[in-house]
C-alpha cells in the first residue's frame, strides 16, 4: 500500500481529494494532510509518504518550492501539482524538480486517478531499478569474489601458472599479497554429538562469518573448501596480531554448541609465487591444533621446520596413541608409542621437534583424567615430568618421561567399571543438589578434576544421554514442583532453578513438557 500525503490551504479541497477517490482500489492510502509546503516537509519524516498531491499557490511554501525542496532532499517521492493557473512556465519547472503529473483545476476524478497511475507507474520502475542495480551489484561482488578464490585455488594447488600472469591478475582481482598468512581453518563436532554435511558446511560458513569479524581490519579471502576444512588468506603484515584474533574466533565458537574450530596459521609470507608453500605450513599446523583442545589455535612456527611427508606421518602415529589412550588400552598405546619413537630415531628428528611430540602425547592424555588421577599425577610426579621434556635436550629422556606419564594416567582405568559407576552417580548427585546455580560442562569436569571433553564422553556412554540433557532434564522436574507447589513468577521459577533467561526457560519448558510454564501451572491447579 503506497503512502499519500494531501497538501493544500483549503480544507474543504483536502477533504474533497480525500472522499473522491476510491484510494484502497489504487493500492494508496492517505497518511498525512498539510495546509503549505513548510509544513508538509515537517510531516515527512514521520509519515514517509510515497506520493504527494499538492496544490501551486500556497502560502508560506507554494507547491513548486515544495516539489524543489522533496527533489532535492527525498527524489524518491513523486510529486503531483494541482493548479488553475495553465502557464507554460510553471510546468517548464514542474518538469525540473521531477514533478510527475500536472494537473489543471478543475480536475475530474478520472484525471487525477490518472495522475496517480502515473505516479505508481514511476515508483515501480524506480524499485525495479533499485533492485536490479542491487542484483548486478551483487552479482559483481559475487563474480569477484570468485575470481579472487578461483585465482588462489590455483595457486594453492600448485597449478602452472607464470609469475607475470599471477600478478596481472592479482592487480585486475585488487589483491595486495605482499604480506599474508595461509589460515587452514578445521571443525569437528563435540563429543557425542553427529553432524549432517548440511550441518557441517553451515557451521563452517559461520566460522569463516566469524573469522572475518575479527580480522575486519585486514582482507581477508577464502578459498574452495571441504565439507570439514577450509584455507583463508590474510593480507597481514608480520607483526599483526593474527593469532590473537584467531583465537578470539576460536572462543567466539567455543560458545557455540555442537562443534569446535581449530585454526592453523602459516609463516607470515611475502610472494604470492610460495602461497602452496604456505598452505602446507597452515595444514601441519593445524593437524597438531586438533590434538589440543586447550590450544586450538597452532602457528606454524610453533612446531619446527621438517617436510610436510614426516608431518603427515607423525600426525597418523599420534592419532593411533590417542586412539589407544582414549579406549584407556594400555598394552596398545605402549605399542603404539613404540612405533612413534622408533620413527622418531628412524629420520633423526631434532628435538624441538620431538618434544612438541611428547607435548602433545602429555595433553591429549590429560584429557583421559579420572577423578584420583589428579592426585596420582601430582604424587608420583606426572607434572615434573612434562617440565623435564620442556628443558631437557635429550631425546631418550623426553621419551621416558612420555612413556612413565601415560602409564600413571592409564594406571587408574585398570580399576574398571567400579570406578566408573561411582564418578557417575556423584556426578548425578551433584547435579541433583547444585542445579540452581550457573552450572556448565566445564565447571562440573573442574568440580571432579576431570577434562570436559571426557566427562562429556563417559557420562554418555554410561547414562545414554548427554551431560547437558540431564541437567536441563533435572532443571525442569525442579521447575514443575516450583509451578505446582508456589505462587512463584516463572522468570522466577527459571532463576531459582539456574536460568537467567525466561524467554529460554519458557522454551526449553516447553519443549520438554509440550506447555508453556503458565498453561503447565493451569494444568496441575485445575
Amino acid at each position: 500500500m503506497l503512502r499519500v500525503m494531501i497538501v493544500d490551504n483549503e480544507a474543504a479541497i483536502r477533504k474533497g481529494l480525500i472522499h473522491c477517490i476510491h484510494w484502497e482500489e489504487l493500492g494508496c492510502q492517505i497518511t498525512a494532510q498539510a495546509e503549505d509546503g513548510v509544513a508538509a516537509l515537517e510531516q515527512i519524516a514521520s509519515a514517509l509518504p510515497d506520493i504527494i498531491i499538492s496544490d501551486i499557490r500556497m502560502p508560506g511554501m507554494d507547491g513548486l518550492e515544495l516539489a524543489q525542496a522533496v527533489s532535492e532532499r527525498c527524489p524518491h517521492i513523486k510529486v503531483i501539482i494541482l493548479t488553475g493557473y495553465p502557464d507554460f512556465s510553471y510546468a517548464q519547472r514542474a518538469i525540473q524538480y521531477h514533478v510527475v503529473d500536472f494537473v489543471l483545476k478543475p480536475t475530474t476524478v478520472e484525471n487525477l486517478t490518472h495522475a496517480v497511475e502515473k505516479a505508481k507507474a514511476a515508483i515501480a520502475e524506480d524499485r525495479s531499478s533499485q533492485t536490479l542495480q542491487q542484483e548486478l551489484a551483487t552479482t559483481s561482488e559475487q563474480n569477484l569474489q570468485l575470481q579472487r578464490s578461483m585465482l588462489l585455488h590455483d595457486l594453492i594447488h600448485r597449478i602452472d601458472c607464470s609469475q607475470l600472469y599471477v600478478f596481472n591478475r592479482l592487480a585486475q582481482l585488487d589483491m595486495d599479497l605482499s604480506s599474508y598468512f595461509v589460515l587452514k581453518l578445521h571443525i569437528a563436532p563435540l563429543e557425542g554429538e553427529t553432524l549432517t554435511e548440511t550441518e557441517f558446511s553451515d557451521n563452517l560458513t559461520q566460522s569463516q562469518e566469524i573469522l572475518a569479524d575479527c580480522l575486519s581490519e585486514y582482507p581477508l579471502y577464502y578459498i574452495a573448501r571441504g565439507t570439514q576444512d577450509c584455507y583463508g588468506v590474510a593480507c597481514a603484515a608480520g607483526e599483526a596480531p593474527v593469532t590473537a584474533l584467531c583465537q578470539e574466533a576460536v572462543n567466539i565458537v567455543g560458545s557455540l554448541p555442537r562443534f569446535t574450530l581449530s585454526i592453523g596459521i602459516s609463516n607470515c609470507r611475502d610472494n604470492p609465487i610460495v602461497l602452496a608453500d604456505a598452505a602446507d605450513e597452515a595444514s601441519q599446523a593445524v593437524q597438531f591444533a586438533s590434538f589440543t583442545p586447550n590450544q586450538p589455535v597452532v602457528h606454524f612456527a610453533e612446531l619446527g621446520s621438517f617436510p610436510q611427508q614426516l608431518t603427515d606421518a607423525i600426525y597418523r602415529r599420534l592419532c593411533a596413541v590417542k586412539a589407544a589412550i582414549d579406549t584407556r588400552n594400555t598394552a596398545e598405546a605402549g605399542r603404539m608409542l613404540d612405533q612413534v619413537f622408533a620413527f622418531v630415531r628412524a629420520h633423526k628428528l631434532p628435538p624441538d621437534t620431538v618434544r612438541s611430540v611428547c607435548v602433545y602425547v602429555h595433553q591429549f592424555s590429560m584429557d583421559l583424567q579420572l577423578p584420583q588421577a589428579a592426585e596420582h599425577i601430582i604424587a608420583e610426579g606426572g607434572i615434573s615430568s612434562l617440565k623435564r621434556i620442556l628443558e631437557t635436550a635429550s631425546i631418550a629422556e623426553m621419551e621416558e618421561c612420555t612413556r612413565s606419564f601415560v602409564q600413571q594416567m592409564l594406571a587408574p582405568a585398570q580399576d574398571g567399571g567400579a570406578n566408573i559407576d561411582h564418578l557417575i552417580l556423584s556426578v548425578k548427585a551433584y547435579v541433583d543438589s547444585h542445579y540452581g546455580e550457573a552450572l556448565s560442562l566445564e565447571q562440573l569436569a573442574q568440580q571432579f578434576y576431570l577434562s570436559p571433553s571426557y566427562l562429556s564422553r563417559i557420562f554418555k556412554r554410561e547414562t545414554g544421554v548427554n551431560l547437558s540433557t540431564y541437567l536441563q532434564n533435572v532443571r525442569i522436574e525442579a521447575a514443575k514442583t516450583l509451578l505446582r507447589t508456589s505462587d512463584l513468577k516463572s522468570y522466577e521459577v527459571a532463576e531459582r532453578v539456574g536460568i537467567n533467561d525466561p524467554v529460554y526457560f519458557s522454551r526449553i519448558f516447553k519443549k520438554v513438557t509440550g506447555l508453556k510454564p503458565k498453561d503447565y501451572r493451569h494444568s496441575v491447579q485445575g
